[in-house]
């Protein structure tokens, strides 16, 4: 008997993001599309379809766009306390169709995430994903999310080769767009991380937590930057305690 035709990847991915643009529209939730398919052809330093469905998602609609999804076969897999030092996306599984990454704030963008959300979305352009239109940001919001990715995200060359393409190859008008854009959302920091130029803000909690990515196995390195940058000491006292389960469970591994 023939084996049924595997589904490439990079279609695979378009129907993943078209089944959750359904969902979201059918439950009343606004999102973005970011990173795979969803990025603007041009702004990768190499063509990917990814692995998974990464949206960002209006703050208020996060509850409800997990319960829709929930109902609809995906199992959460990680929380949003599992995610990244951050705590920004929850990661769902599926097992017919890909992984979603719903981020409730995109790391970076330290202004208020309701206010985030509201600047990127009135931002927004469509791309069409499996012929579903789907909301993405517009390209200087693309720029400015994969320019913050990129600073959390080691490279064995140094820098990430997305910002050659998102800052080093801009225009100067250009560059002036995306750095007003990040100035805007209070991203400075993270920009800062991505283009080698954490030293301007050296000394601040922030600056010493987006220092940290560049040695990810410095695992207690990065917790202790972690809960310094933690804005009040509740979050300061719950990272501790976390820190401290999570250290125990990696050297109970070795």
């Amino acid at each position: 008997m023939a084996q049924p035709a595997m589904i490439p990847l990079w279609m695979r991915m378009r129907l993943a993001h078209a089944v959750v643009q359904a969902i979201a529209e059918s439950a009343g939730v606004d999102l973005l599309h970011i990173k795979g398919p969803a990025v603007r052809a041009g702004l990768r330093s190499r063509p990917s379809e990814g692995t998974d469905v990464d949206v960002i998602v209006r703050p208020a609609h996060v509850d409800r766009l997990l319960s829709a999804l929930t109902s609809r076969g995906w199992t959460i897999q990680h929380p949003f306390t599992q995610s990244s030092a951050f705590d920004h996306a929850a990661t769902l599984r599926h097992p017919t169709w890909a992984y979603v990454d719903l981020h409730r704030f995109f790391p970076g963008l330290a202004a208020d995430p309701v206010r985030s959300f509201d600047v990127l979305w009135e931002r927004r352009e469509e791309e069409m994903l499996a012929a579903r239109p789907c909301p993405v940001p517009d390209v200087v919001s693309q720029r400015l999310i994969l320019l913050l990715h990129a600073a959390r995200t080691p490279s064995a060359t140094g820098r990430h080769p997305d910002v050659e393409v998102n800052w080093f190859e801009l225009t100067e008008p250009e560059r002036a767009e995306v750095a007003a854009l990040g100035a805007d959302l209070g991203a400075e920091v993270g920009l800062a991380a991505a283009l080698g130029t954490l030293d301007a803000h050296r000394g601040t909690p922030e600056a010493a937590l987006w220092a940290s990515f560049s040695n990810p196995s410095d695992r207690v390195g990065q917790w202790v930057a972690r809960i310094r940058a933690a804005p009040t000491w509740r979050a300061r006292a719950r990272l501790s305690g976390r820190a401290a389960q999570a250290l125990v469970r990696g050297l109970s591994r070795r």
